[in-house]
């Protein structure tokens, strides 16, 4: 069996959605009826929503500028969070009045960009530090860069994704799987999984105990993911 990478520079594909279903012991026939690359789709766009950028970003991305007040503290919020391994350089400039001459401060003089091992562990820059407090109109701060999470995923995020992207076929795997089971006298109710609540055979999950226990765990896995991309659980101490 190949090593799986520690990083991976692209989402999932279809032929990984397949063999996770597969190993799960859903049928290949059931595999065949479903729609994965909709499935990774899908799973992606929520977790740019959490995000609020791209979750990957090539190196040599263009760098955008953002605008933001200044903050009350030392700290200014990024939000979605800058990319370090962008080929492009982080900026920042104050404008402290209408007619004041922008200002571009220097990093590591006048601020630092935070976490300071996020380049070492591919993740983003989700604040700035600031030496001095900075005051200035609304949207006075000037942050120009690379927005979006990294240009790698480590596998822990990738696997989630694809869990995710499992999710995503719920509904149409578990009634596929109840019709092939309907000669079993399988009654349709409802049962909540996680966060999803599907229709589905009574005798679906008992035909297939191992996709029954996996799917909790593929949403435990994809709700940590999408909780990590999520501002208010990430914010500086």
């Amino acid at each position: 069996m190949p090593t799986q990478p520690n990083w991976y520079d692209d989402y999932p594909q279809v032929s990984d959605v397949q063999a996770l279903l597969l190993g799960a012991g859903v049928p290949q026939s059931i595999i065949d009826l479903q729609d994965p690359q909709g499935a990774i789709d899908a799973a992606v766009s929520l977790a740019q929503y959490r995000l609020g950028a791209p979750l990957l970003v090539s190196a040599d991305e263009v760098a955008t500028l953002r605008k933001f007040d200044p903050p009350s503290g030392p700290i200014l919020w990024l939000g979605c969070g800058l990319v370090p391994d962008a080929t492009a350089q982080v900026s920042v400039t104050t404008r402290n009045g209408v007619d004041a001459t922008p200002v571009e401060l220097v990093e590591g003089q006048d601020y630092f960009l935070a976490p300071n091992n996020a380049s070492t562990q591919h993740q983003p820059y989700t604040w700035i530090e600031f030496r001095h407090v900075q005051y200035g109109l609304p949207r006075s701060i000037y942050v120009t860069g690379v927005w979006g999470y990294a240009t790698l995923l480590p596998r822990v995020q990738w696997s989630a994704l694809l869990a995710g992207a499992v999710l995503q076929l719920v509904p149409t795997l578990t009634s596929a799987l109840s019709v092939t089971q309907a000669q079993a006298g399988g009654q349709i109710k409802r049962k909540k999984i996680g966060q999803l609540e599907e229709e589905y055979s009574t005798t679906v999950l008992a035909t297939y105990p191992k996709l029954a226990i996996q799917l909790p765990q593929w949403q435990a896995r994809f709700d940590s993911l999408l909780c990590s991309l999520q501002p208010s659980c990430k914010l500086p101490l």
